[in-house]
């Protein structure tokens, strides 16, 4: 605190500040500081032990990610954060409220590498890069270790390009983030996307949910978007996800249900393929078809294994365990491959995205790693690359359709010709 400046001009949060440690600690060198914990007898013991020393100190009783949005939306700022979340870490909207509270230093104390290390991947893409991590053994003779990070501000990382040519950018959405965004203060895809060298004008042609993570293309030029959007609505084309449901489903089947959009009812088809069972729940693969918003997640919760993480259409207490146990704060539903027939050069492109850290985390804390093994075993994850290959006759059935578990289809950096498949597979 003392680098930022005097510190009894400094505005401070303590968040999940419990009976006080760090505030009380803060506020007796003369900062301001307004803690926050969701714990009421902790909140009256903080108080009371200020009071006592003859300490100045803010307490506010609540839940993190709502104060904290109502202190953004009203224009707050903070000079510096302490964040000390119990295990299962930040809360997403936590995390987002807090960035654009704008305080120049956070440091946040953990207990739980896994989701620190989740945590901080979002904070770099929030504007928030690590200056420093220090462990520091808390209970010897344990595995138990606590970790402090100081973050300060900085740029916003590039997104990752899996693909690029001359008209398009093919790069990895994160679930944390939106496409576009109307509010100056959060860092959008697109803005990020722009950054990269000759993608000033890039436009983003796919439509995807927020809460989902994977492949989002955009064009280089506004001019070429019709071209693109018209192969990507083609029949032939294909969007793959990843999703870990509630319960244990079928092997494989199709959902025909119509959704309503903007006041008018559209068809709407999804197949699906379970390729693992891991605690009890599924991990599929879906392929929806003239994909709609949301269609992914409502088929499934139509037919009572919605998407595990889902806050809209899921189940409020199953999401709630994983997040405690699992440390899943996310919809698990993952674009994992994308598969289209080149506009101007006919041919068939294959692209993935591997499966995101904290998923590939939440399965091994299901499994203890024995399905994250299996699946990659299968090449269900994706690889992170290109390939290139001529139209099969009938991709639907072919072997190595977006369904089966058992094709080969690899992805390869570059360019490569593969040949078609011939050994026939019914997916339906």
């Amino acid at each position: 605190l003392r680098q930022l400046g005097s510190i009894s001009s400094l505005r401070v949060l303590d968040l999940y500040g419990g009976s006080g440690a760090f505030a009380l600690a803060a506020a007796s060198e003369g900062a301001q500081v307004t803690l926050v914990e969701s714990f009421a007898p902790a909140v009256d013991q903080a108080r009371k032990a200020a009071q006592a020393h003859g300490i100045s100190l803010r307490t506010e009783y609540g839940d993190v990610a709502r104060l904290l949005s109502t202190w953004a939306e009203s224009g707050e700022r903070f000079d510096a954060a302490i964040v000390n979340p119990p295990r299962r870490g930040m809360h997403p909207g936590a995390r987002e409220s807090l960035a654009k509270l704008n305080p120049s230093t956070i440091a946040y104390v953990a207990c739980d590498p896994e989701t620190l290390t989740r945590d901080l991947d979002h904070f770099s893409r929030l504007g928030y890069g690590i200056t420093s991590l220090r462990p520091v053994d808390m209970i010897p003779l344990t595995e138990e270790i606590e970790t402090i990070a100081i973050l300060r501000r900085t740029a916003s990382p590039l997104p990752r390009v899996v693909y690029e040519d001359s008209d398009i950018l093919i790069v990895e959405k994160s679930a944390y983030e939106p496409i576009v965004s109307q509010d100056p203060s959060v860092i959008a895809l697109t803005q990020r996307t722009r950054r990269i060298p000759g993608a000033e004008d890039s436009v983003c042609i796919t439509r995807v949910d927020l809460a989902v993570s994977g492949l989002v293309i955009f064009v280089r030029k506004s001019e070429a978007a019709a071209a693109w959007t018209e192969a990507l609505e083609r029949e032939s084309a294909r969007r793959v996800y990843i999703a870990t449901v509630r319960g244990i489903t079928p092997v494989k089947g199709a959902i025909t249900r119509d959704l309503r959009d903007h006041g008018r009812t559209y068809p709407a088809r999804t197949r699906y393929r379970r390729l693992a069972v891991a605690g009890g729940h599924s991990i599929v693969r879906v392929v929806p078809e003239l994909e709609r918003p949301h269609q992914v997640r409502r088929h499934l919760a139509a037919v009572g294994h919605p998407v595990l993480g889902d806050d809209r259409y899921g189940h409020a207490p199953t999401n709630r365990y994983f997040e405690e146990k699992n440390g899943l704060d996310r919809l698990f539903l993952h674009c994992v491959r994308l598969e289209f027939d080149h506009p101007q050069t006919g041919f068939r492109f294959l692209v993935e995205a591997p499966l995101p850290g904290e998923l590939r985390t939440v399965l091994e804390r299901m499994s203890g790693g024995g399905t994250l093994k299996f699946l990659e075993h299968k090449n269900a994850l994706g690889h992170g690359g290109t390939s290139s290959m001529p139209p099969a006759p009938d991709t639907q059935h072919a072997r190595g359709a977006p369904l089966s578990i058992t094709g080969h289809m690899p992805s390869i950096i570059g360019l490569e010709t593969i040949a078609p498949p011939t050994e026939p597979e019914n997916d339906d």
